[in-house]
């Protein structure tokens, strides 16, 4: 992390409404970012673009301790998508339907898939700092789509249909799920006869997770 990383971070977190100790006294608020970037110097570019958005939701300025405690969810998060990254690109590629060009992610083709479907007057940068989500959120489209029903207790979501919501002030998507159960869930629907006779025979459909297990 470099100084022009944290002059940009407390300046989105007052465009958020959210106000540091030292007021508008200079000093003391040179003396802040000064203190910040000693402290959190080996920040990378990727963990800080993930800490952003998680402390400008926060009710008050940030705290070193609210920091760190973000950190190390990011870290671990991190970790851990580091040992499922093999399959986490199988399930990319069933949701976007094809492989990877030159010089493209999973997360970013995922996002703009996303965003074109749900956002499709959504600007580079909203995409840019919403890439995360909107890749979540298409892998969801694709397992919602494709879940014939019946079992909850494999459904990620409990039989919640998940969306995005846009936060006016940042800018930013928040995760949320229907308050209202899905109805796949409620009557399952076969889609042909081979099917409709193997729910009639106890078989049941695919339902979310064994497509995630699978993937």
């Amino acid at each position: 992390m470099k100084r022009e990383d944290v002059l940009d971070l407390f300046a989105k977190l007052r465009s958020a409404g959210l106000y540091p100790p030292s007021g508008n006294n200079p000093k003391q608020a040179n003396n802040m970012v000064e203190e910040f970037l000693q402290q959190y110097q080996s920040v990378t570019a990727e963990e800080l673009r993930m800490l952003t958005p998680k402390l400008l939701k926060m009710p008050h300025w940030p705290r070193y301790f609210d920091v760190d405690e973000e950190l190390r969810e990011i870290r671990r998060l991190n970790t851990t998508v580091t040992v499922k990254q093999k399959q986490n690109t199988g399930f990319g590629r069933l949701a976007l339907g094809r492989e990877l060009n030159p010089g493209e992610n999973w997360t970013m083709v995922l996002a703009e898939k996303c965003a074109r479907h749900t956002f499709p007057d959504a600007s580079e940068s909203f995409i840019e700092m919403n890439k995360l989500e909107l890749a979540i959120q298409a892998k969801f489209d694709y397992v919602c789509g494709v879940c014939r029903g019946k079992n909850l207790k494999e459904c990620p979501t409990g039989g919640h249909m998940p969306f995005l919501k846009v936060e006016p002030k940042s800018g930013l998507c928040m995760p949320c799920v229907d308050a209202a159960q899905c109805q796949k869930v409620l009557i399952p629907i076969p889609r042909d006869d081979d099917e409709r006779g193997e729910y009639r025979s106890g078989g049941g459909f695919k339902s979310a997770g064994q497509i995630i297990a699978r993937a």
